[in-house]
């Protein structure tokens, strides 16, 4: 999404709110399948979409249709992967390891010139895997695909110093876990109906909630425990005839944080 034109990210690691067309962060609508994955208190969306279960995605941020979900911003539609006829897949990996890294400025020249150490990934591994094709020719299809990534990173925070009560801050590490996983499947039990479901998960860890900062130490941040969303999509289309389509859907999308702070 951020590299679509008009688009400008609000600048957080892992947070997907974007500013489309000169519109706040706040103003958008994120849809999946026809599906609202859109928190409805701080208007981003509920998860970090992988982008192998894209198809297509759609960013209307003007002439909206009356029969769309409301948007001040832009209506972010996203069409997901089907599979078809013929048997198809795709592997991804990614990593960076610290050892390739290298820092032009030594620590000691970064301490004795009192600002923040550079900010980058230490180690990065992200794997990916798609899979598409038929349970039953012409009549049933399935698609999945999962990611796992783990990242860490230096932070840039400004250690050691002591506040006024005494303590001790230092410089402490950035990482993330990452697990999601979505399954689809399309059913045509006649020739005139079909039956389109489809799964999501994801799973996320980070010891530190809040992006990397050289003045928030430690002990000032949250841990988000295990954050797990869940959604499950159902949706029957028939057709009575050439000119009538009657359809029937259901949603369920659920999604528990726990952002505590530090003991």
């Amino acid at each position: 999404l951020n590299t679509a034109p008009g688009v400008i990210s609000a600048g957080y690691t892992f947070n997907q709110e974007v500013s489309i067309h000169g519109g706040t962060v706040r103003d958008n609508v994120y849809i999946l399948d026809g599906v609202n994955l859109t928190d409805i208190f701080i208007m981003a969306p509920l998860i970090n979409l992988h982008f192998d279960l894209m198809e297509q995605i759609e960013i209307i941020s003007s002439g909206q249709f009356a029969s769309q979900l409301p948007a001040r911003g832009a209506y972010v539609n996203v069409v997901s992967k089907s599979g078809g006829n013929s048997f198809a897949g795709k592997l991804g990996l990614f990593f960076i390891n610290d050892s390739w890294n290298k820092d032009l400025w030594t620590s000691s020249q970064i301490k004795d010139l009192g600002v923040s150490p550079p900010l980058g990934d230490k180690n990065l591994f992200e794997s990916s895997l798609s899979l598409g094709g038929p349970f039953w020719e012409d009549r049933a299809w399935y698609f999945l695909t999962g990611k796992y990534l783990k990242k860490s990173m230096n932070n840039n925070f400004i250690g050691p110093f002591q506040d006024i009560q005494g303590r001790e801050h230092y410089n402490y590490d950035w990482y993330r876990r990452d697990v999601s996983g979505f399954f689809k499947l399309i059913l045509l039990p006649i020739s005139n109906a079909k039956f389109t479901a489809w799964i999501n998960l994801a799973d996320v860890y980070q010891p530190v909630y809040e992006d990397p900062s050289p003045r928030m130490p430690f002990l000032s941040t949250h841990v988000l425990d295990d954050e797990k969303f869940f959604a499950l999509h159902g949706v029957l289309n028939y057709h009575l005839n050439k000119n009538i389509l009657a359809y029937i859907g259901a949603a369920y999308v659920n999604r528990n944080i726990h952002a505590l702070l530090q003991e």
